[in-house]
């Protein structure tokens, strides 16, 4: 895989991202996490008000990072996929790595795939290795009993 020189800037792909800023916060009222590392693949929904949720969100508020100047497509590769809704409408997903560096990405910040394809790709920012292990440590924490 060709390396962009490293003048090139992707357009619209901030250096750093922190989570908090994103603009739907308010309105979220549940999580859906995908345990997608291993069979059964199922996944748990965490409604606004209860501990989980709290939890989470707080957690997720805390993840900040500097962008790594690639992209991650779809769900491969060891990430745990948070599907952010307000009522039936989802508004975003979040993906953290729990198999391989402290990373994540988020789908309201993307970048054009370097090879000129037309589908988009999630930006991959780093974050601190301890909060990283305080999320992972959290989802092996929850009951994933729902059917994907």
């Amino acid at each position: 895989m060709e390396e962009s020189p490293p003048n090139t800037s992707v357009p619209g792909v901030p250096a750093n991202l922190a989570l908090k800023d994103l603009d739907y916060w308010e309105k979220a009222d549940s999580f859906r996490v995908w345990h997608t590392q291993s069979p059964p693949f199922k996944a748990v929904t965490l409604k606004k008000g209860t501990e989980e949720y709290n939890t989470l969100l707080s957690l997720l508020q805390q993840v900040e990072g500097t962008y790594l100047g690639i992209s991650h497509e779809g769900l491969a590769g060891g990430f745990m996929p948070i599907y952010v809704y307000q009522g039936a409408t989802e508004v975003d997903r979040i993906r953290i790595a729990i198999s391989d560096d402290a990373r994540f990405s988020t789908d309201t910040q993307q970048e054009d795939s370097r090879k000129g394809l037309v589908s988009k790709y999630a930006s991959l920012y780093t974050m601190p290795e301890e909060l990283s292990e305080e999320i992972i440590n959290f989802f092996e924490s929850l009951e994933y009993t729902e059917d994907m």
